[in-house]
């Protein structure tokens, strides 16, 4: 009796090890997962942010990302996965096209991941935090066939601007303490083709302001997409009086 209990127990030992080594080794992650039909083809995700020229490591940096699948015609994602871009982003998908929407640095998960609300956010320029990272979006439809690695990478949707300001000859002695950076929108949508509408309620003046003297101006504004003017071929034509109605200006 004792020797059939201890083989029986070294059974059940072994069968509870090989339970917890299969939840260890389980290597792919889908959030609330839609079954699919088909053979699941194993994907791993590396999610990065462009790098563009006059970037510095803290305009590229990307702390977390969330990706959601969305099947043609469907509104609802079939896959959905948050987390730690420091870790490959892995998943099941069959053979198909499919479009793929990332959301960089959130740092946290939207209410609704209804395909409409997805592309239509927007955050407030006021709740910007440069030191957790920008924003960044991609949309992309992508054919899967097969096991494969893609490679995505994230487009930064804010605007860097730089100004370096100097101060005539003939006002030698005086200093700039404050810029103001008008008509400065205090709203930006992560996606292209959004159908929010900002209007000049949203409109705000960024002001920059400095104990010392003020050279120097970096900024980060929402990009604009208000039309251009076809007759401006130079820098010296754009100035304020050739600018598109709402453009931001120094």
């Amino acid at each position: 009796m004792g020797m059939k209990w201890l083989r029986y127990k070294n059974g059940l030992l072994a069968m509870i090890v090989l339970i917890l080594a299969g939840c260890q080794q389980e290597p792919f992650l889908d959030i609330g997962s839609v079954i699919l039909e088909g053979k699941q083809n194993q994907l791993i995700l590396q999610i990065n942010s462009q790098i563009t020229k006059g970037q510095d490591e803290q305009d590229t940096y990307l702390e977390d990302a969330l990706v959601l699948v969305y099947k043609e015609g469907s509104k609802e994602p079939v896959r959905h996965l948050y987390g730690n871009t420091g870790d490959a982003f892995k998943l099941l998908l069959p053979d198909g096209t499919w479009r793929f929407m990332i959301l960089g640095n959130l740092h946290r998960e939207p209410e609704s991941l209804n395909l409409d609300a997805i592309q239509n956010m927007s955050f407030c320029m006021d709740s910007l935090r440069i030191s957790r990272g920008l924003p960044m979006s991609l949309d992309s439809v992508i054919a899967i066939e097969g096991d494969k690695t893609l490679a995505l990478e994230l487009r930064q949707i804010l605007c860097k601007v730089n100004a370096h300001i100097t101060i005539p000859s003939s006002l030698q002695g005086a200093e700039i303490r404050s810029v103001q950076m008008k008509a400065a929108y205090k709203y930006a949508t992560y996606f292209e083709g959004a159908e929010r509408s900002f209007t000049k309620n949203d409109l705000d003046v960024l002001m920059l302001e400095e104990g010392a003297r003020l050279t120097d101006v970096l900024v980060y504004l929402p990009e604009q997409h208000l039309g251009s003017v076809s007759e401006i071929v130079s820098q010296r034509q754009r100035t304020l009086s050739n600018a598109p109605v709402g453009a931001a200006y120094l």
